[in-house]
């Protein structure tokens, strides 16, 4: 049942009156000629806006598809991985992460990647955080942290590899030390 019919108890009236015989009465001929073009206006400037804000909509948007074998990069940005990037700011953490080869089509937008066996995250993602790896040859990563470093508990597993440098800092009326970690 339509809403209209639900809330007033009749049908919606007819915007078309074409199959309506013509009538003896001019100003109801008048009448039912002035609702047609007004119904007809209207149904142009509907499509015109449909067809607008389509046009808007698919402005930004690229067709991909990924094969099996393909190298893409990931991007982790909107799931918050703090597990994976420990910034505090995530405005400047990586948005994509080192190449990963694509193990399986699932979907015509869902992919499934070899990632690391220690990775703590499912491997199937949607085409649109995939961006395909251009290129023959392997650039160093430059990814703050891969997505293989957490633990069971989704805890950052960081183990310094040797302490470079420290100093001693004052702040007002507080000393602290500064040590410099690789």
């Amino acid at each position: 049942m339509a809403h209209y019919k639900v809330l007033y108890g009749y049908e919606p009236p007819q915007l078309f009156f074409e199959s309506i015989a013509q009538s003896s009465v001019d100003v109801v001929d008048q009448y039912y000629r002035e609702r047609q073009i007004m119904a007809k206006a209207l149904k142009e400037n509907l499509a015109k806006a449909q067809n607008r804000m389509k046009m808007y909509a698919h402005k930004k948007r690229s067709e991909k598809e990924f094969e099996v074998g393909d190298w893409v990069f990931l991007k982790l940005q909107p799931y918050r991985q703090t597990s994976i990037d420990m910034r505090r700011s995530l405005e400047l953490a990586s948005k994509f992460y080192s190449p990963y080869q694509v193990i399986q089509k699932i979907r015509t937008v869902a992919y499934k990647l070899v990632l690391p066996s220690t990775a703590k995250i499912h491997p199937v993602f949607h085409i649109s955080q995939l961006k395909r790896k251009v290129g023959k040859h392997v650039v160093p990563a430059i990814d703050p942290l891969p997505p293989s470093i957490c633990s069971s508990k989704v805890q950052l597993l960081v183990e310094p590899v040797a302490i470079l440098d420290r100093r001693i800092v004052k702040k007002g009326n507080i000393v602290s030390t500064q040590i410099l970690v690789q």
